[in-house]
């Protein structure tokens, strides 16, 4: 979410609106939903993860008992599936950001 908007800029934000509600007749359902929201913001931090270790776990896992150097197309298919690892990924942020 920081690549695209400071989430304290967002918290900031909110914060003022729940000022800006609270007391009002009628609003507290207002004040509610905002820091629902709010909550729902620290749920959405992206977790860093390493594709080269996450890459060789699956391959692990899925060619259990051969080895590397016994496979000629290990290598090949270890690298088809780092590609097709991130073009999902690029596709799954290009589609966040449109909000698709």
């Amino acid at each position: 979410m920081e690549q695209y908007i400071p989430k304290s800029v967002v918290l900031a934000e909110i914060k003022r609106l729940r000022k800006a509600h609270s007391g009002k007749h009628g609003c507290d359902e207002v004040g509610l939903n905002l820091e629902y929201l709010e909550d729902f913001l620290d749920t959405l931090e992206g977790k860093e993860v390493d594709l080269k270790e996450e890459i060789d776990y699956f391959m692990a896992k899925e060619w259990e008992g051969i080895e590397e150097e016994n496979e000629p197309f290990y290598g090949m298919i270890k690298n088809d599936l780092t590609s097709v690892a991130k073009h999902f990924f690029e596709l799954g942020m290009k589609t966040a950001q449109e909000g698709k």
